[in-house]
């Protein structure tokens, strides 16, 4: 999955990249045995993928239970702290 953007930018390492969205342990799962707030950390594991400096998030927890969505709440700050990745993310969730 990374080599496609080796070209044009510094790809996650997919098993780093699977750690980071807590998708381990379903690293050889085909996407259609997912559930559904596993298939929303897939998506942001594609979004994330070629590290790029401004990410648009509409609704990325949606899904998510909570203790998912607290680690989704990390992986964003990990982003624009350490990555220094902009982020612009839009929730509906008044926690």
């Amino acid at each position: 999955m990374a080599d496609y953007y080796r070209p044009y930018v510094d790809p996650w390492p997919t098993e780093e990249l699977l750690a980071l969205v807590g998708l381990t342990e379903q690293a050889n799962q085909k996407i259609n045995t997912l559930s559904g707030g596993q298939r929303r950390r897939l998506d942001v594991a594609l979004d994330v993928l070629g590290r790029p400096p401004l990410l648009f998030l509409d609704e990325p927890t949606t899904g998510f239970d909570p203790k998912a969505r607290r680690e989704f709440h990390e992986l964003v700050h990990r982003l624009s702290d350490l990555e220094d990745t902009t982020i612009v993310l839009t929730t509906h969730d008044l926690a």
